[in-house]
Formats: structure tokens, sequence, C-alpha cells
């Protein structure tokens, strides 16, 4: 008896340290990376400016910066997963610069994208066509300089100024007209 009982002892001592054994692995192969982040400006300088002369060119209008592509677009019925995906993978990654937004009816008015150098005119063709094919129409404002006028004109064409505006207020919607 005396020896079955050290040797249970000795299988349970060896039991014990094989569990520890296995929650260090354990706890050290499961540990996640600390990731190391910091804080960006949402816009840049010139995203800014840009984003009071639009507000300035719609007053009527509600401007969205920073938009993710998924938030507007998604597959289209009728499509099996893989070409989900596929259609999914096209959109889920990219970020329009403005999006204007009615204020009455919460239609997106216009998609606004702020061009510059790094712009590739084939690659903006394809995402102006895929947002066209989901009903957006798009403005692009081309690099350079902007003022009040040229920003303006180039949503003029896209976006009717005399939906509604704000009331002076600003307790309501007065549909103007």
């Amino acid at each position: 008896m005396d020896s079955s009982a050290t040797l249970l002892g000795i299988l349970g001592i060896m039991a014990l340290l094989l569990a520890g054994i296995v929650a260090v692995l354990l706890n050290r192969f499961s540990r996640r990376p600390v990731v190391r982040v910091q804080a960006r400006p949402l816009l840049t300088q010139r995203e800014r400016e840009v984003l009071v002369l639009i507000e300035r060119a719609v007053p009527h209008a509600r401007v969205y910066v920073q938009v993710a592509l998924r938030a507007l677009l998604r597959a289209a019925p009728g499509q099996n997963r893989s070409e989900r995906a596929i259609a999914r993978n096209g959109f889920s990654q990219k970020i329009v610069d403005f999006v204007i937004e009615s204020r009455v009816t919460g239609t997106v008015l216009a998609l606004v994208e702020l061009d510059d150098r790094s712009h590739d005119a084939a690659k903006d063709a394809q995402r102006d066509a895929m947002t066209a094919a989901a009903g957006y129409r798009t403005v692009r404002l081309p690099a350079g300089s902007h003022d009040a006028e040229s920003v303006a004109a180039a949503l003029a064409e896209f976006i009717p100024v005399s939906t509604a505006v704000p009331s002076v207020a600003g307790e309501g919607i007065v549909v103007a007209g």
C-alpha cells in the first residue's frame, strides 16, 4: 500500500507540473502583441478649407467627411457568395472625401472627391462608375486652389440649391422654392 500511495503522489505531482507547463505555454502563445497607434487629424488643411466652401455652397444640406464606401454601398442581390465578396472587396477599404445629404429627405445628393496628384484618373473613373451604378453622382474637385465660386459652380450642376434651407431661428426646415 505504501508503494501505491507513493506512486499516486508522484503521478499527482507530475500531473500538476504538466498542467502548470501547459498553462504557461498557453498564456505565452495566446498573448497578443501590443498594438501601437497614434492619432492623426481627420482632415488635412486643404480638406478643412474645402469643407467650409462646400458647407457655404449647400447650406440646405448636411456634409459628412471621410465616409467609408461600405456605408454607402452593398453587393447587389442575386449574386453567389464569391461574387458578393468580390464586389465588397472593390469598395470595402475606400473612403469618400465628402458626402452631401439632403436635410429633408436624407438622400445622398452627391459624393465629392478632392483630387490631388496622388489620384489615378483610370482608377477614379472605375470608382465613379461603381458609385454611379448605385445611383450616386460624384463631383470631382481638381487639384489646385478653390474659392467659394468655383466650389459652388461645381456643386450647382449636381445639387439643386432650392430644395430646403434651415430656418433663420434654426428651429426646423423651411422649404424654399
